[in-house]
């Protein structure tokens, strides 16, 4: 017995096929928006890889649904409604059109007759075309929803499932979208949503070097630790975090101070705008929310700040006080080493610049000699002490704003 030969199908058009090679070639997709009917002027035509045009076609418009066959992953399933207010002619040949408004896919089905409903024949018909691509990704659906008809078995499938849903308890585990940040509708919130909102710290950080703020701090808890220098964390350079309103950042000194300092083009507000820096004891701790971008205001602190911190002090053998006016009084105590030793830090960063600096060397409590210092180098807390003797103590003291 011979094979039946095949009357019905649908081809992509030569157009069509170099879109389809692009689109996978380069990761990209076919963007569908209509189908075309027509009637092949009384004839059934042949699809024809080389037309850009129906034979006759009766009506244009958007597709309501495009996706891809759950028996067949290479094809996709390409849907049009036409409603019972339109018709009085037979249709015979399909048309896709993508968003460039070329002919990408063309077709035949069996003769179907629309008819009218002033005819006394009301009916709503659904168009499909069947298509094989080299991949199901390389299509979009590309509509606009406001324009397009829902056929009444999917708005009945729809609402029997809203009814379905009206007070279900699930079981396993249910996964929804992720709402945007601060959306406050009554969308269901995904475990990814609690957990941005600062329910929980997103992650644990432990601080044991001087280094500015990034991007990966947003939303951590900063543990400071360490034994010897004070750590120094700088806020971002602008444009470096592209921070969003509400980011925050808490941070915890654990065994050493920790000074927090803005840099050119960023600001530190507290009780009052621009503060020059704050010096976080051990035990103490605060949170840091953005503004803008650069900008960051204080709260929740447990540490000396605004306009208390122009008395701070840290009163220790080496300490430093904060003196009315934005003046600095620092500091330090250092014992050379068998080797000696060349740098020692000031417990700050001179936010500003240091106006002056002087250091004494002893011996067994004898004064050996008294040096005045460049200044320069102690602008970021740093004391050179080249020359100093071996086991000997020296004592340095350095003002600044």
């Amino acid at each position: 017995m011979a094979d039946t030969p095949q009357i019905y199908f649908t081809v992509l058009t030569a157009i069509g096929e170099a879109k389809d090679a692009k689109a996978k070639a380069l990761g990209t997709a076919i963007q569908f928006t209509d189908m075309a009917v027509g009637d092949g002027n009384g004839v059934l035509p042949v699809p024809d890889r080389n037309r850009t045009a129906l034979v006759n076609q009766k009506r244009r418009m958007p597709l309501n649904s495009l996706k891809q066959d759950p028996k067949n992953p290479s094809q996709v399933i390409a849907e049009q409604i036409i409603p019972e207010d339109e018709g009085g002619w037979w249709i015979r040949e399909l048309g896709l059109y993508d968003a460039d408004g070329d002919l990408c896919a063309i077709g035949n089905t069996p003769e179907t007759y629309k008819p009218l409903l002033a005819q006394g024949s009301g009916r709503t018909q659904v168009v499909r075309m069947v298509l094989l691509m080299s991949s199901a990704a390389t299509v979009q659906l590309k509509v606009d929803p406001s324009v397009v008809l829902a056929t009444r078995q999917y708005v009945d499938e729809n609402d029997a499932l809203n009814a379905k849903l009206s007070g279900a308890k699930f079981t396993g585990t249910v996964e929804v979208p992720t709402p945007t940040k601060f959306d406050v509708s009554n969308k269901v919130a995904s475990m990814a949503a609690v957990k941005r909102a600062g329910v929980s710290f997103a992650d644990y950080a432990v601080v044991n070097a001087s280094r500015s703020l990034t991007a990966d701090d947003i939303g951590k808890l900063m543990w400071i630790v360490g034994s010897s220098d004070p750590r120094i964390l700088s806020l971002p350079t602008p444009g470096s975090l592209k921070a969003r309103l509400g980011d925050a950042i808490t941070i915890f000194s654990v065994a050493r101070p920790c000074q927090l300092s803005p840099l050119a083009g960023t600001s530190l507000n507290y009780d009052l705008p621009d503060i020059p820096g704050i010096t976080i004891q051990p035990g103490q701790s605060l949170t840091l929310v953005a503004v803008t971008d650069v900008t960051w205001q204080i709260i929740n602190s447990t540490a000396e700040l605004g306009r208390n911190a122009d008395f701070a002090a840290l009163k220790a053998q080496s300490g430093y006080q904060r003196l009315p006016g934005g003046l600095l009084l620092q500091w330090m105590v250092a014992q050379s080493s068998s080797a000696g030793f060349r740098f020692y830090n000031f417990p700050l960063r001179f936010p500003n610049g240091c106006t002056g600096v002087t250091g004494t060397c002893t011996i067994q409590k004898e004064v050996f000699s008294t040096v005045t210092l460049d200044t320069v180098g102690v602008t970021g807390g740093v004391c050179n002490l080249a020359g100093v003797p071996t086991d000997s103590f020296f004592f340095a003291i350095a003002i600044g704003f």
